[in-house]
């Protein structure tokens, strides 16, 4: 899924999160056009947390959020 999308340009950066073990296999899946477009990872489940637990996560890997220092 994410091969094709990054096929059909429907990104230029990709950010990968997930559990350690759902990471690596999504690592090995990706095609190296696809793998090239990574920018960061996290080896974090997140499902459970809220938007506001999850921001501090997610500005670590690619900064604060427009109008926010």
């Amino acid at each position: 899924m994410l091969n094709a999308a990054a096929k059909r340009g429907a990104f230029e950066r990709l950010i990968l999160i997930a559990p350690a073990p759902a990471l690596a296999e999504l690592r090995t899946s990706l095609d190296p056009a696809t793998a090239a477009k990574v920018v960061g990872t996290l080896a974090k489940d997140l499902v459970h947390m809220s938007n506001p637990e999850i921001a501090p996560h997610l500005e670590a890997l690619i900064g604060p959020a427009p109008g926010k220092s």
